[in-house]
């Protein structure tokens, strides 16, 4: 629950409780040791405690190589952790090619269309995306939706939906703006007869169909679409949850490129408060309200 709330730092504490137990009362190598590791480096990642959570990721990847071995799917699992890490460290050579390799081992092992090979699939147009790469991004991900409706036809499936949703986000990305709207703007259609105007889900659309809307100057579109899922996520989620203090730095945005110059520094300045003091100070958002609070004030 703490970590489905956002609470990251009190998960990596409970985290680390469990594996201390484990550790003690079975050693590193059992299954439940390690999965603890696993899922202590996943906290770790999501608190912005990166370092440490790329060593702890390292030391899984050593285990899981001993305990099963290379071609074990426990190693791949370990690997993507592992690259989710160096992600979100900008590490993103060395977090590509283990992504790469569980692609390829996992096609080779089980299929194109196995869950593992897709979500390696998936974890890889990640990372591409990320480091700027949109291209191969959607080439990646236009592969993966195609694997995806060949398992199953229907477009609205939540997989499925996900992966149109990476696809417009690498559409507004690469600059196919027009695109990237329509895209959205059809998922955002399925989103809001499925779960309703004030779902995580359906506001996390919005979100990027207001960015996007906003990369295509249309300041007066954006605006009241972002002003909607920031105050929405923080009555559904909570004003301290990460999606929360993100729409807050989207919104400060658009108010500052539409004029309102004094808004945006007022939101930005609680903004960084809570980035700092909730996600941590190296944490990518709390840097990002950094960066532009140095360039407003």
């Amino acid at each position: 629950m703490r970590y489905d709330e956002g609470r990251y730092d009190e998960a990596v504490s409970y985290a680390n409780k469990a594996f201390d137990e484990f550790f003690k009362l079975l050693g590193s190598d059992a299954k439940e040791t390690i999965y603890c590791r696993g899922e202590l480096s996943e906290f770790l990642r999501r608190a912005g405690h990166l370092r440490e959570a790329t060593q702890v990721s390292r030391t899984q990847v050593i285990i899981c190589f001993r305990v099963y071995g290379e071609r074990s799917t426990e190693l791949q699992t370990a690997r993507l952790r592992l690259a989710n890490c160096l992600r979100a460290d900008k590490a993103f050579e060395e977090a590509e090619a283990l992504c790469r390799k569980a692609v390829k081992e996992w096609v080779e092992d089980f299929g194109a269309d196995s869950p593992n090979s897709m979500d390696a699939r998936q974890a890889l147009t990640v990372v591409l995306s990320e480091s700027g790469k949109y291209s191969e991004a959607i080439r990646e991900g236009t592969i993966l939706l195609e694997i995806q409706l060949q398992k199953n036809p229907d477009k609205d499936w939540d997989t499925v939906l996900a992966t149109r949703t990476n696809l417009a986000a690498d559409y507004v990305n690469q600059g196919l703006l027009e695109m990237g709207e329509k895209e959205l703007r059809s998922i955002l259609e399925v989103r809001l007869k499925r779960n309703g105007p004030n779902h995580p889900d359906t506001l996390h659309i919005e979100s990027w169909l207001g960015n996007c809307l906003r990369d295509q100057k249309r300041l007066d579109d954006a605006l009241p679409i972002l002003r909607r899922v920031w105050e929405q996520y923080g009555k559904v989620l909570g004003p301290i949850h990460p999606r929360t203090i993100h729409s807050g730095f989207d919104l400060a945005t658009i108010e500052f490129l539409n004029g309102n110059k004094e808004e945006a520094l007022q939101l930005l300045l609680s903004t960084a408060d809570l980035a700092r003091i909730h996600l941590g100070p190296q944490h990518p958002t709390t840097l990002a309200v950094q960066q532009a609070l140095s360039m407003v004030q």
